[in-house]
């Protein structure tokens, strides 16, 4: 897995054991650590699935049929009632700059880890 916080809490309970201060943490310690493993937990999540997992099921090079214009739009749309700042929405040029990026790789042969989906053989379920 990607572990990073939990092992090094691990480690600072188990040297905050020997040493006989695991009783007597003061109750902010314990609420920092809490909500630092509680962002360690989402963050790991997200990492497992769309670094890990996700390519196995998401065929990358399919955005080449993309519509850059709509997508745009259903982004734009969905942020709204998300979170309403336009600087964070990804505009018309954004995607067709990643559309651009990706068509380089494809293009080049040289696919990598963006091969993974096609062994799915474009099932509709996995987009």
């Amino acid at each position: 897995g990607v572990c990073t916080y939990v092992h090094a809490l691990a480690s600072v309970r188990s040297v905050d054991n020997a040493v006989g201060v695991d009783k007597v943490l003061p109750h902010n310690a314990t609420i920092i650590r809490n909500l630092v493993m509680a962002a360690q937990f989402m963050h790991d999540h997200i990492v497992h699935f769309y670094h890990l997992h996700a390519l196995d099921f998401v065929d990358v090079a399919g955005c080449l049929s993309a519509d850059v214009k709509k997508t745009a739009e259903i982004a734009a749309a969905v942020a709204k009632t998300v979170r309403p700042n336009p600087k964070i929405v990804s505009s018309e040029a954004d995607l067709q700059k990643t559309k651009d990026t990706v068509k380089g790789i494809v293009d080049s042969g040289r696919l990598g880890i963006f091969t993974n989906a096609y062994f799915l053989g474009g099932h509709p379920a996995y987009v």
